[in-house]
């Protein structure tokens, strides 16, 4: 009789749970995307996870990648770091090149110029 009143009980609430959890996870993806400016061919490598934090009062980011084609790509990327209004703090960073295998995961990672950056834009650019 116990048994039956938890799983009752209980269950239902964890259900309810895991549908809100994966609800939110879906904006949160939105959210990932929005903080990525792409050009070229990049859309194959998707935006796993965003953690952005600040250490030593600077903005600091790592943003993790899936190449989700079986081809490699070739790609540059950079950060652009903004103040609350969205306004540049610093000259544009340098592109960097890099190259993704086929279902290669991959983190990019930046440190804000300045205590002056809150926000950021990760600026991906396909070639090849």
């Amino acid at each position: 009789m116990q048994r039956k009143f938890f799983i009752r009980r209980f269950i239902p609430a964890i259900t309810f749970f895991s549908f809100s959890l994966n609800s939110h996870l879906v904006g949160a993806q939105q959210t990932k995307e929005s903080k990525i400016r792409r050009s070229g061919s990049t859309n194959a490598l998707k935006i796993t996870d965003l953690i952005a934090v600040k250490r030593n009062n600077l903005l600091t980011v790592q943003a993790s990648f899936i190449n989700e084609s079986s081809s490699r790509i070739q790609y540059n990327y950079r950060f652009k770091w903004l103040d609350d209004s969205g306004i540049k703090v610093s000259d544009d960073e340098v592109w960097k090149p890099q190259s993704a295998f086929g279902g290669q995961t991959f983190e990019l990672t930046g440190v804000a110029p300045t205590p002056m950056a809150t926000d950021f834009v990760i600026e991906l650019n396909g070639f090849g």
